[in-house]
Parts: C-alpha cells; sequence; structure tokens
C-alpha cells in the first residue's frame, strides 16, 4: 500500500463469514471513502480474487481455522497484501 493513496483508491478485499458483519463492514468502508471493495464470505471466492486482482489491503474474519482459509493467508502473505484480522463475535465456542 503507498502511503497518501487516497481512500477512494484503496482495493480492499473483505472476507468474513458471517455475512450481516461482512454487510456492516463495507457500509463503514464506504462511509469512509473506500468504494473498491470486494466482499465474500467465502475463503476460497476470496482466493481466487487474491489471484485474479491486486489489492491494497484485506480484511479477514477470524471466524473458522480451515485449510482454504490458510490457503488464502498464504496468497495474502506471498502478494505482500497487508491483512486486518476483524473479529465478527459470532463464533460459538464449542
Amino acid at each position: 500500500m503507498t502511503p497518501g493513496v487516497a481512500a477512494a483508491d484503496l482495493r480492499v478485499l473483505a472476507v468474513v463469514e458471517s455475512v450481516v458483519v461482512l454487510i456492516d463492514i463495507e457500509d463503514t468502508l464506504q462511509e469512509i471513502g473506500i468504494t473498491r471493495i470486494r466482499a465474500t464470505s467465502s475463503p476460497s471466492h476470496a482466493l481466487a480474487a487474491v489471484l485474479e486482482t491486486e489489492f491494497d489491503l484485506a480484511l479477514l474474519g477470524l471466524d473458522g481455522n480451515d485449510a482454504g482459509r490458510q490457503q488464502l493467508l498464504d496468497a495474502l502473505r506471498e502478494k505482500a497484501i497487508p491483512v486486518l484480522l476483524v473479529a465478527s463475535g459470532t463464533s460459538q465456542a464449542q
């Protein structure tokens, strides 16, 4: 991510399993001027997006710990995309 980039120019990937939380995140990003948002609740769809699109930032929900999520994290790390982890509070303790 380049310092001094305007919010409207940021390309953000949002990946949260809870659709309600995902919509809230997307709305909040738009309120602060970020409009280039790719939002999904699927780690596999997010991985495909990372492989075909350039992003400046990724917002990832903490729910779950499956292989798809690990592949997504690996791809983000390989492309040097900063990651912000988001706790949605929707996980159930087991």
